[in-house]
């Protein structure tokens, strides 16, 4: 085995043997999200479960395996820098639990009302939810992931997957909010109107 070789195994078994290892903690975070949000479906809309009920999708799985690869190379050519940068993954934990903390109250407070689906027909039982986490924002939901999105590459302490992962996710909810708006204005007119007027929408700038 090369000096290349050993040093990368090293590496790794040092960031990854330790109790507080980035990967790790964010594996668990994920596990325990994407176990929360197929749970929820299945409990609250059995109709519409499915796979997708888990949120794992191409596009986001390519995007997890490039935050973890940044992780593993940044540490392998970047060690001492990576090492002493990791403190600054508790600002990621904290942002991550937070984002997780909105995004599941929100959900548990709109059960009638959330689907991982826009929905584009008003449902009998489908009522306009303004308090708690929805007085704060109109997405609170939203807010929560968009966060957490975020806050995972903080953990990791990735500079480029940061600021790709910060972009991408604005970009869908940019295209999304306003899409699924369309529908609540017409399923609650004018008041949703004046809720939206007197709200924002969660998501920076948009």
């Amino acid at each position: 085995m090369d000096e290349a070789s050993r040093t990368l195994i090293s590496t790794f078994l040092q960031l990854i043997s330790s109790w507080y290892s980035p990967p790790l903690i964010l594996f668990s975070l994920l596990l325990f999200y994407h176990t929360f949000e197929a749970s929820y479906a299945f409990l609250t809309n059995r109709r519409e479960f499915g796979w997708v009920s888990f949120l794992i999708s191409k596009p986001y799985a390519i995007a997890m395996t490039v935050g973890f690869s940044e992780f593993f190379i940044e540490a392998y050519f970047f060690r001492s820098l990576t090492l002493r940068l990791l403190p600054l993954s508790y600002v990621g934990i904290l942002a991550a639990c937070t984002g997780l903390l909105i995004r599941f109250g929100a959900m548990l407070q709109n059960t009638t009302g959330f689907t991982h689906l826009i929905s584009t027909k008003k449902r009998d039982d489908h009522a306009l939810v303004t308090t708690g986490f929805y007085a704060i924002c109109r997405h609170p939901a939203y807010m929560g992931w968009f966060l957490f999105s975020v806050a995972s590459q903080i953990i990791l302490c990735n500079p480029v997957s940061f600021i790709a992962y910060a972009f991408v996710s604005w970009k869908f909810f940019a295209n999304r909010i306003p899409y699924e708006e369309v529908y609540l204005r017409q399923f609650f007119g004018h008041q949703y109107a004046a809720y939206a007027k007197r709200t924002w929408s969660g998501i920076p700038f948009v």
